[in-house]
């Protein structure tokens, strides 16, 4: 009985040459690398995932790619969805929505520090300079700030949020959260550390009511 054969990908081998002829194995396997990478970290610039995305396309780079099966890929679109390495692991729709969003944050000039390598800074410190964005989620905030909240977007600029998060929440994108654990007096202690009296006393007549309801039931 004869035992298949596992598909070694030579596209996978190496990263490939941008300096090969556009469209052939070398260069598209370099650009797909490109993009990848682009789309994994928010600081590269928008404009060349968006120069590299067309011109895989223009070129048909996808169609000298293989899939995880082995097979060359037959659509953009099948290249697109399929997950890294092969892929790129969005939907051509969500590769749209990322360059996108990204190019409103970018412009706004917030999205191109890295974290501060110091450490975790003291509490009640401001930063030095502008937050930089970690995820996805945090660039789509940065752009919805940048529309709703021009104000809080200068001081993002000049360093006076922790994070992404801390400046939606002043701006009132987000609502604050508590994580509480699975221990009561633990809990009430963080309760009562960031609620006030008259805070405390309604949580505590809102459970009272809501195991009163429960026991009658």
């Amino acid at each position: 009985m004869k035992t298949k054969r596992k598909f070694l990908d030579p596209t996978l081998q190496s990263r490939g040459d941008y300096d090969a002829p556009p469209g052939s194995e070398a260069w598209a396997t370099a650009v797909r690398l490109e993009i990848q990478e682009a789309l994994d970290d928010h600081t590269q610039s928008v404009k060349d995932l968006e120069a590299w995305i067309k011109a895989i396309q223009d070129r048909k780079g996808w169609k000298v790619l293989y899939d995880a099966n082995g097979q060359h890929f037959q659509t953009y679109e099948q290249f697109a969805r399929e997950k890294p390495p092969w892929g790129l692991g969005h939907e051509p729709v969500e590769v749209d929505q990322i360059i996108q969003i990204r190019k409103s944050a970018q412009d706004y000039g917030i999205a191109g520090k890295p974290p501060q390598k110091e450490g975790r800074p003291r509490k009640g410190a401001k930063l030095t300079g502008p937050v930089s964005l970690s995820t996805g989620g945090n660039d789509r905030l940065a752009a919805q700030i940048a529309r709703d909240r021009p104000d809080i977007l200068e001081r993002m600029k000049a360093g006076e949020y922790r994070s992404v998060e801390a400046a939606a929440i002043e701006a009132g994108i987000l609502k604050k959260r508590v994580k509480v654990p699975i221990h009561p007096r633990r809990a009430a202690d963080i309760i009562k550390k960031y609620f006030n009296e008259e805070q405390i006393l309604e949580l505590i007549d809102y459970l009272v009511t809501k195991m009163t309801k429960a026991r009658s039931a």
